[in-house]
């Protein structure tokens, strides 16, 4: 009999510890998870920024202009400066990248709607300044 009972409260303490090791767990699983929805977002701004980023090094090397469609990911908030661009983008709270160029841009902003396609163009102006525009 006291071999039974001894088998009884082993089963029941491992059922116990199996399920403090789940409950423990469990949380890590899910913060893992949200991290990698998260990561998954950044890499395709990441890709828009690279891109747009491409092209103005492109235009300010050869002078020509350039044009391109681009794909927004997720919504992109772009300003333009004389000297820098500033992206800015919602990703678990408001967040902002900025890239600095040797080059004198017009200053301007555009919205970026996700999932859409634009058409993408960088030119030079008269006055030594170089021109992006954003059509849809």
């Amino acid at each position: 009999m006291t071999n039974l009972v001894e088998k009884i409260l082993l089963i029941g303490f491992g059922i116990l510890m199996v399920f403090s090791f789940f409950s423990i767990i469990t949380p890590l699983i899910e913060t893992y998870n949200y991290a990698n929805e998260n990561q998954q977002d950044f890499n395709e701004i990441l890709i828009n920024i690279e891109q747009i980023n491409n092209a103005v090094k492109y235009v300010s090397e050869t002078n020509e202009t350039y044009s391109s469609n681009i794909f927004i990911f997720e919504n992109l908030r772009i300003s333009i400066n004389q000297f820098h661009i500033d992206f800015i983008f919602l990703l678990d709270g408001i967040m902002k990248i900025s890239k600095y160029y040797d080059v004198k841009l017009e200053n301007q902003e555009y919205t970026l709607i996700s999932q859409r396609l634009y058409n993408f163009t960088i030119s030079q102006t008269s006055n030594n300044t170089y021109m992006i525009i954003f059509n849809p």
